[in-house]
């Protein structure tokens, strides 16, 4: 039971680090964007009448990464516990 819930918080930490690391790369490469005006009157094209942001994901998706996540990690702990065993 100890190791769910050690297999259930390492998920989140990786779900959480995954999430920020997402935002913070976003949030730093739209301060950091210079457009080059110069260069976009070269090659006029015209513009798409849509715009979408991001993407939709199911939460079914959601649901099995999360599970999937929590399995990986408690598969390590699986493994860790029977490397500390094996060395005593």
């Amino acid at each position: 039971m100890k190791a769910l819930a050690y297999a259930l918080a390492g998920s989140v930490i990786i779900h959480t680090l995954y999430f920020t690391y997402t935002l913070l790369a976003g949030y730093i490469r739209t301060m950091f964007y210079k457009p080059d005006i110069s260069g976009s009157w070269e090659q006029a094209h015209y513009l798409q009448s849509e715009v979408a942001f991001g993407a939709s994901v199911s939460p079914y998706v959601s649901i099995l990464t999360f599970l999937a996540g929590t399995l990986f990690c408690g598969f390590i702990i699986c493994i860790y516990r029977i490397a500390v065993k094996k060395a005593q």
